[in-house]
């Protein structure tokens, strides 16, 4: 079996998981991709970076395996948002102890 992922302009449209004899007969580019490996619809491929996720929001930067944002998060304890306004997290929901 091959995990195949088809690319056009870049862009991940589709990923499937094929008989070696059948991704033959698929038209488009597929690019071969591990078992385990983060892909899905809407990632980009490159030849140099290989398959990233999409950039959740514009101010976050690639970080070598996800995007990081410009603010830590606050803590693990609680959950989050990211307000993209206002380049912050903000808390939507405090653990009660």
């Amino acid at each position: 079996m091959k995990y195949q992922a088809k690319i056009e302009n870049g862009i991940v449209i589709d990923a499937i998981v094929v008989d070696d004899n059948f991704i033959n007969t698929l038209d488009g580019v597929w690019i071969d991709y591990a078992e385990g490996e983060r892909v899905g619809v809407g990632y980009t491929y490159n030849e140099i970076d290989g398959f990233r996720p999409p950039k959740p929001f514009p101010s976050w930067v690639w970080g070598g395996l996800d995007w990081d944002s410009p603010a830590p998060l606050p803590d693990q304890d609680n959950i989050y948002e990211w307000d993209e306004a206002n380049l912050q997290w903000v808390m939507i929901y405090m653990k009660v102890v």
